[in-house]
Formats: structure tokens, sequence, C-alpha cells
């Protein structure tokens, strides 16, 4: 579905991401982890197609590309419901505002309000519902786990479960090691923007015991 050949992102001296290379297929969640400032963000953006790079990115042909970034923003004076008809809008695609309603009951947001002044979860929880309702072919998640509250953090393990079993491929990034190893099929480890390790299949303290013996 993807197919990723030396990737490689410089911004002037500094090199985010090096010569990185993987495939990613249908059916299948990636976890990529990483210290801050291990090149996560911008190898997601560069994914995405929100960032030029070197290198290149082989999407198979009529897949649709659902991102959600690390830090939510949204502009001022536009309510929850307008954002995410914005949003289904540019995608091309319609969903009933009782379609909607009924899948926010699981988010209990307030959509008639101002997006901008939600808190945090709240904003974590938006980005979610509209990720939800795009139902891409192909999903970027930046630390979706960050911010998100605890029947936010179910509901996204159990979409991401369920896209899984649709086919669906999923690349996600987090920080915290137990809400990604029992759900990734794969797990990358990135170390100043280079791929170091693979962790797929290994339990969390092996995991943490790696990375504090090389990598810390």
């Amino acid at each position: 579905m993807i197919e990723i050949r030396n990737l490689t992102k410089k911004y002037r001296e500094l090199t985010a991401i090096e010569n990185f290379s993987h495939s990613f297929d249908e059916g299948k969640v990636y976890g990529i982890m990483g210290e801050n400032g291990a090149g996560k963000s911008t190898l997601f953006r560069c994914i995405a197609g929100i960032e030029s790079y070197n290198g290149s990115v082989f999407i198979s042909e009529d897949r649709q590309i659902g991102y959600m970034g690390d830090t939510p923003f949204y502009y001022s004076y536009v309510t929850g419901m307008e954002h995410i008809e914005f949003c289904l809008r540019a995608k091309g695609k319609y969903v009933s505002r009782d379609v909607i309603e009924e899948l926010n009951e699981k988010f209990a947001l307030p959509l008639n309000r101002y997006a901008s002044r939600y808190s945090l979860g709240m904003k974590k929880r938006l980005m979610l519902l509209t990720l939800m309702l795009q139902d891409n072919d192909i999903v970027i998640m930046d630390e979706p786990f960050n911010g998100i509250d605890l029947a936010g953090t179910i509901v996204l393990r159990h979409w991401l479960k369920e896209m899984k079993g649709k086919g669906k491929c999923i690349i996600l990034s987090s920080h915290i090691i137990s809400a990604i190893s029992d759900i990734c099929d794969e797990i990358t480890y990135i170390h100043k923007g280079r791929v170091v390790a693979d962790f797929s299949g290994m339990s969390v303290e092996s995991i943490e015991q790696c990375i504090l013996e090389k990598y810390l």
C-alpha cells in the first residue's frame, strides 16, 4: 500500500530523517517510536505530503490518506460541527448530522461550541472523531494517545482494531510503549533520524531495557 525508499529530510544543516525505507501493508498497524526530536513527526508529514523530501514515497492508487497531527489546531469562531463538515467536504464525503451526533455519543463533545475553546482533551477527541468519520484507507496518527482521556483512549484502541480488521493501513507514533505494544504488528524505533531497532513482538519490559541500554 505504501512503499518508502531512502526518504531523507533536511532543514539546512540539520538532517531530520536519513534514508528511511519501509513498506506499509493493508490490514496492519505500524508503530513508530523515538525520543523527542527523533524525526517521527517529520516522517509523518512527509508521508502525508505536507513536507517536501528527497527519496520516494509510493502510495497505491486511489487510496485516501487521513492525517492526525500531534498538536490540535482549530480556526477561531468555527464550531466543532462546522469543523467536521469542512473536513468531510475536503474528502468529497457527506455524512448526515444524525450520524455525526450518534458517533459523538462516545465522545460527548459540545459540537455547537467553538472548537478553538475546547480543552486539550476535547480537541484531541474532535480530531479523532473527524478522522473516524472520514473512513480513510490509510491513517497516519502522530501521538494520538497524548492528551486524551480514558474514554477516548478506549474508543481509539477499539477503533484501531476495527480498522485493521477492515484492511486499513494504520501508522502511529507514541511515547507510551504499553499503549502500542499489543496493538501494533510492527514497532520501529527511530533515533536521531535513523531507524536503529525493530521491537516487533517484544514485551514492554524488553523494549524499555533495550532503549535504556542503547539509546538513552
